[in-house]
């Protein structure tokens, strides 16, 4: 049910502005982890899954589900990483 007020609730604004420091946060660690991977050579897009479905080359979706927050459990999380870590030794060892 809504309800009516004069203005926006102090709450909500505070809510906004935490909200837009973590998604600051966010993209400032996504470039760190993007920067990262071109420094030694591990394709971000074979870590989202954007690559070539004919390539012989390993690929997995892993950091597309932690960009979409999709790993709710620290399990989930673990294997999400275990499938980078295979992914990015094989680049970085190539």
């Amino acid at each position: 049910m809504r309800c009516k007020m004069k203005k926006m609730p102090k709450s909500f604004e505070k809510k906004l502005r935490k909200y837009n420091e973590l998604n600051n946060k966010s993209a400032e660690l996504h470039d760190e982890i993007s920067n990262h991977l071109d420094d030694v050579g591990v394709p971000y897009d074979n870590l989202v899954a954007t690559t070539d479905p004919w390539s012989k080359e390993p690929r997995t979706e892993s950091l597309a589900y932690i960009n979409n927050c999709e790993c709710k459990t620290e399990e989930s999380l673990n294997e999400e990483i275990e499938s980078i870590r295979k992914v990015y030794e094989y680049f970085v060892n190539k």
